[in-house]
């Protein structure tokens, strides 16, 4: 059984973590300049279950796991904004 609560427990942190992500590029999006951010999550196998309660043979067990986090570096759009002094670098 402790086994099982590992697995909803992977799968609660990654979903916190992807919620925390979120909820940052949300606050943020009216940002002058915001990069926004991105999680990547992976399948981890455990090569077998290891419990004494088990009757049956060890299964393997998938558990969620938060792989990296990446920026969006890429360029926004170029606004005009009708001032004399304002410039864009494109590129």
């Amino acid at each position: 059984m402790g086994n099982s609560l590992l697995i909803g427990l992977s799968r609660q942190t990654a979903l916190q973590r992807e919620l925390d992500v979120v909820a940052n590029n949300i606050a943020n999006v009216n940002t002058t300049g915001f990069k926004a951010d991105g999680a990547v999550f992976a399948e981890y196998l455990n090569p077998r279950a290891s419990s004494d309660q088990f009757t049956a043979r060890d299964r393997r067990m998938s558990f969620v796991q938060d792989s990296m986090s990446w920026h969006d570096m890429s360029q926004g759009t170029v606004q005009q904004t009708g001032g004399p002094l304002d410039v864009a670098i494109d590129g």
